[in-house]
């Protein structure tokens, strides 16, 4: 929560477009293919829809078609688990 709080504002003011969408495919390209669902639902749950099919529209054709139904989905069933409800 205080990441979301302090640094993500602080990151969006003073980082330009071009570095926020490295830092996002270094993010997720050190994450196992596996995780990938959870980590989009995870950041699918939070952010802005407009700059989710900014990040989607550079991925491939398959996971850009299936990402925003199934990453939902595998968060919220994770959510479940951990936190005992569909979401946090």
């Amino acid at each position: 929560a205080a990441e979301e709080q302090h640094i993500l504002p602080l990151a969006a003011r003073h980082m330009t477009p071009a570095e926020w969408q490295r830092l996002g495919e270094e993010g997720l390209g050190g994450l196992p293919r596996k995780q990938l669902p959870l980590a989009l639902g995870m950041v699918m749950y939070g952010a802005d829809p407009a700059r989710i099919r900014d990040m989607l529209a550079h991925a491939p054709l398959l996971p850009r078609l299936v990402m925003p139904y199934l990453a939902p989905r595998v968060y919220a069933r994770y959510a479940r688990r951990v936190h005992g409800t569909p979401t946090p």
